[in-house]
């Protein structure tokens, strides 16, 4: 399913309209929804970890990316 344009809820507050991202001169969205129905906040969260994520691969040349809570970066050695 290609998709252009997608609602996003923001928040659990069921008076305030839908945020949306969407991609400009009618291209296809660069993610795939896979379950639910996501909302404003889980993008923000998910950006700035990838980020963080880019970020740490450039300095240590290694990458983890954990969808959670809270976005923290560390570095050490592989277990």
């Amino acid at each position: 399913m290609i998709m252009k344009e997608l609602a996003l809820k923001y928040g659990c507050n069921p008076n305030q309209k839908p945020s949306r991202i969407f991609m400009e001169g009618d291209r296809e969205l660069p993610i795939t929804v896979l379950s639910g129905r996501p909302g404003y906040i889980n993008f923000m969260d998910a950006l700035n970890g990838w980020q963080l994520v880019k970020e740490l691969r450039a300095a240590t040349g290694r990458r983890i990316f954990q969808a959670c809570f809270t976005c923290r970066g560390g570095s050490g050695p592989a277990s």
